[in-house]
C-alpha cells in the first residue's frame, strides 16, 4: 500500500547559463566634408553600446554599435580635433540552453579599438568588441512537506532557510539633462564618457522608484581655445511600472547604457552640456522562504520501501557591492600638467588569497591625454591594481565588484512510500544491548529496529542532542 505524501512546489527564477563572445568589425570611411584633413591621430577611444539581443533555433545574437572617437590633429587648423562615427557589430554563438532563456541580460567590454589614416580623407577602423550574455528562466521544484495520519509512523524533518531569486525582470528608459554652466564655456566637445550607476530602488505599490547617478566625462575645447576637462555625476530618478514585481523581498538591479549623446549648449552668458541617455535595467527580487522538508521515515508497525531523492533548489542571494579607489601616480616632473582619462578598462575579478584571506583583485587600464612639453597632446597608457594612496599627482579611479551568488542547494527528500505487509517485526529481538557505530545516530538505531528515539532518549538518560559514549538499550514499542 502507497504512503500518501504531500509535496509542496516552490517556483523561482535561476540562472540558465552565461557565455562570453566576441567578434571583430572593421568598416573603411570618409572623413565628413566639415572636418579638416588628418596629420597624424592622437588616441582612439571606444564605447561600447548593446542594443538588441536575440535567441532563435538555439542561436543567441547580440547587436550594437561601438561609438569611436578619434582625435586627431591637422596641419589645416591648430589644437586637437575629434571625429566620432559609429560602428555597428554583431556576436553570434550556438548556445541551445542561453537560447531558451525567458531573459537575456548582456553586459559587455571594448577589448579593442584602433583607427589608421588610409589618406588625409579616409579612415579604417577596427574594434572587437566583448559581450557576456546571461539567461535567466523559471524553474519549479518539488520536495515532500509532510504525509498523511499514522500514528505508528516516525518522521525526520529538516527546516531550511532558502533565499531564492524570485523575479528577474528588465526595464528600460531614458533621461535627459542640463549641467550648470561650465567654466570656461565650451566651445567644441571632443570626446566624452557616460557611466550610470544606480544607488537605490524600491516598491511603492505598484510602482518601481529608482534613483542613481550618471557620470559625465567631458574633454572640450572653451572659447578661450584651450583644452578643457569637465566632470560631474547626474541624478537619476525614475518611477516605472512594478505591478509584476513581489510586494515582499529585497530588490536588487544593475543599469546599463544603451545610446547616449552629449551636445555642447551655448548662451550669452556662458554654456554647458545637454545629455541624453537610454538606459537598461536588470531587476532582481529575492525572497526569503522557509522550508520542512520530510528527508526521511518509518513506521514502528510495518516494513516500509522508501524512495528518496535529492532536489536541486535554484538558491539566488542579492548582489553586494564593494568599492575600492585606485591610484595611479603621475611622475611628469615639474608642475601638475594637462591630463585626461580618455578610456579605462577593468580585467575580470579575480578571487585570489591575501594573508589567509579571500580578496578580490582586478588590474585596470587606463589611457591618458596629456599635453607634452611643447604643448603638443600625446597619449601614454598605465597598467595598475588596487594600491595604497602616494604623495604628488594622481588619478583616482573607482572599482566597483558586484558580488553575486546564483547556485543550487541540495535538499534531501522523500519522494515515495510503500507500506508493506508482513510480520518481520516480530524477528526483531524485543531487547539490544549495543554500542552506536561511527556516523550513527539515534534515528538511524530506532528506524533500524523499528522503535521510537525518544523511548531511546527516556531509557538511556540522554539529553536532547546527547550522543551516547556506551552501551546502548534498544527496546522494542509495544
Amino acid at each position: 500500500m502507497e504512503l500518501g505524501l504531500h509535496f509542496t512546489e516552490l517556483t523561482c527564477c535561476e540562472q540558465t547559463g552565461r557565455l562570453v563572445m566576441s567578434h571583430e568589425e572593421t568598416m573603411e570611411t570618409a572623413i565628413a566634408e566639415y572636418c579638416p584633413d588628418m596629420t597624424r591621430i592622437v588616441s582612439v577611444c571606444g564605447q561600447l553600446q548593446i542594443r538588441e539581443r536575440t535567441a532563435l533555433e538555439g542561436r543567441v545574437t547580440a547587436n550594437g554599435t561601438v561609438r569611436v572617437t578619434v582625435l586627431y590633429t591637422s596641419e589645416e587648423s591648430a589644437g586637437l580635433r575629434s571625429l566620432t562615427l559609429p560602428v555597428p557589430f554583431s556576436c553570434t554563438a550556438e548556445d541551445e540552453t542561453l537560447a531558451s532563456s525567458q531573459l537575456l541580460w548582456a553586459t559587455g567590454r571594448l577589448l579593442l579599438a584602433e583607427a589608421q589614416a588610409v589618406t588625409a580623407r579616409k579612415l579604417y577602423v577596427r574594434v572587437l568588441p566583448e559581450v557576456t550574455l546571461t539567461g535567466y528562466t523559471r524553474a519549479q521544484c518539488r520536495f515532500c512537506s509532510g504525509t498523511e495520519e499514522d500514528p505508528a509512523l516516525r518522521v525526520r524533518r529538516r527546516d531550511h532557510d532558502i533565499s531564492l531569486l524570485d523575479t528577474a525582470a528588465e526595464r528600460s528608459f531614458s533621461v535627459a539633462q542640463e549641467t550648470p554652466e561650465v567654466s570656461p564655456a565650451p566651445e567644441d566637445l571632443l570626446l566624452y564618457r557616460l557611466c550610470p550607476r544606480l544607488t537605490s530602488c524600491r516598491l511603492v505599490g505598484s510602482k518601481l522608484v529608482l534613483k542613481g547617478e550618471l557620470a559625465l566625462s567631458a574633454l572640450y575645447r572653451g572659447q578661450d581655445q584651450q583644452l578643457h576637462t569637465y566632470e560631474t555625476e547626474l541624478p537619476i530618478s525614475q518611477i516605472l511600472d512594478g505591478a509584476d514585481l513581489p510586494e515582499e523581498g529585497e530588490l536588487s538591479g544593475i543599469l546599463c547604457l544603451t545610446g547616449g549623446e552629449v551636445r555642447v549648449l551655448r548662451s550669452d552668458s556662458g554654456g554647458g552640456f545637454s545629455i541624453s541617455a537610454e538606459l537598461r535595467l536588470l531587476l532582481r527580487a529575492y525572497r526569503t522562504v522557509r522550508c520542512s522538508c520530510v528527508e526521511d521515515l518509518y513506521s514502528i508497525r510495518r516494513p516500509v520501501q522508501l524512495h528518496q531523492e535529492t532536489v536541486a533548489v535554484p538558491v539566488g542571494r542579492p548582489c553586494r557591492s564593494l568599492r575600492e579607489e585606485s591610484i595611479q601616480h603621475l611622475n611628469f616632473g615639474g608642475s601638475r600638467p594637462f591630463f585626461f582619462i580618455t578610456d579605462t578598462d577593468c580585467t575580470p575579478a579575480a578571487v585570489t588569497e591575501e594573508g589567509g584571506q579571500t580578496a578580490l583583485r582586478t588590474t585596470i587600464h587606463t589611457r591618458l591625454l596629456y599635453l607634452d612639453e611643447a604643448d603638443a597632446p600625446a597619449v601614454t597608457e598605465r597598467t595598475e591594481e588596487i594600491v595604497v594612496p602616494v604623495q604628488g599627482p594622481v588619478v583616482r579611479q573607482v572599482a566597483e565588484f558586484l558580488i553575486g551568488d546564483m547556485q543550487a542547494d541540495q535538499m534531501r527528500t522523500v519522494a515515495a512510500v510503500e507500506l508493506l505487509d508482513g510480520e518481520e517485526q516480530e524477528k526483531i529481538p524485543s531487547l539490544v544491548l549495543r554500542r552506536l557505530l561511527p556516523e550513527e545516530t539515534l534515528w538511524d538505531v530506532a528506524k533500524q529496529y523499528r522503535t521510537d528515539e525518544e523511548l531511546l532518549r527516556t531509557v538511556n538518560h540522554l539529553e536532547e542532542g546527547e550522543t551516547p559514549d556506551k552501551m546502548l538499550l534498544i527496546l522494542r514499542v509495544r
